[in-house]
C-alpha cells in the first residue's frame, strides 16, 4: 500500500471530503452536556477522607455508563485540577428487608476514585455551602 493511498475503514475508503462539518459543533455541545451529567455527586465517607489525606484521592458517584476518560475530563474541566488517574468500580445495591419479611433491592451504582496530581487540591466540603 503506497503512503498516498487512503486507508480502508470498515471496507470503505476514507474520504475527508465526505466528512460533514455541520455535525462537529453538535458533538461539542453534547460533549459539554455530558461532562455535567457524568458526575452525580461526591461520595464522602471515612475511607475516602483517609484516602484524601494519605494519597490525594477524591471519590464520586458517577453515571453507570461513564468511562474513565469521561470522568477525568469532567473533573479536570469542572474543578480546574489535574487528574493523575481514575479507578472505577460497580457497587451492587443492597438488599433491604421491609415489613413482613419482604425484601427490596437498592439500585446498583458506579463509584470513581480520582487521584489528583501532586500539589493539586480539591476541597469538596467548601463546594457544598
Amino acid at each position: 500500500m503506497s503512503p498516498a493511498a487512503p486507508r480502508l475503514r470498515f471496507g470503505r475508503r476514507a474520504d475527508p471530503a465526505q466528512e460533514t462539518a455541520v455535525a462537529e459543533p453538535l458533538l461539542d455541545v453534547k460533549r459539554l452536556e455530558r461532562r455535567y451529567s457524568v458526575l452525580v455527586e461526591p461520595h464522602i465517607t471515612e475511607k475516602v477522607t483517609d484516602l484524601s489525606d494519605a494519597s490525594n484521592h477524591v471519590a464520586f458517584k458517577v453515571a453507570k455508563d461513564a468511562t474513565k476518560r469521561e470522568i477525568k475530563a469532567a473533573v479536570e474541566n469542572l474543578f480546574g485540577v489535574k487528574v493523575a488517574n481514575v479507578t472505577t468500580l460497580n457497587v451492587k445495591g443492597k438488599v433491604k428487608r421491609t415489613l413482613r419479611y419482604r425484601q427490596t433491592k437498592l439500585k446498583d451504582w458506579k463509584k470513581a476514585y480520582v487521584r489528583l496530581e501532586p500539589g493539586e487540591n480539591l476541597d469538596l466540603t467548601a463546594l457544598e455551602s
